[in-house]
């Protein structure tokens, strides 16, 4: 599961004519254990906090939630995950359609 905050990838890339085609976000921190999905929403809300793409606006922050359908519908890890995030204020947009080897169509499918 890969979630994505508001306009994160926003600080480090902004597109202009003749730049950069690509960004990289670092990622160093990884958490185990149990019970690590029912910590999602706090842990989501402590990176929002200490982001840029804090919200202005007074409704609840947006995530997006990339997963395969499988994963969506059979692990109840998920939902835990995805129930975390709303009760912590966050409004999770779960794009369920990720596949091993994705192709420009499936791409195409995430545009909201």
């Amino acid at each position: 599961m890969l979630i994505l905050v508001g306009d994160f990838a926003l600080q480090y890339f902004t597109p202009a004519p003749g730049g950069d085609t690509a960004f990289m976000v670092r990622s160093n921190h990884i958490k185990f254990g149990r019970n690590v999905f029912a910590e999602l929403g706090e842990d989501t809300r402590a990176v929002i906090a200490m982001s840029a793409a804090t919200p202005t606006r007074e409704s609840s922050p947006r995530v997006a939630v990339f997963t395969d359908a499988r994963v969506a519908k059979l692990l109840p890890h998920f939902r835990v995950g995805v129930d975390s995030l709303r009760g912590a204020g966050i409004d999770p947009v779960v794009f369920d359609a990720v596949s091993v080897e994705p192709t420009d169509r499936s791409f195409m499918a995430v545009r909201v």
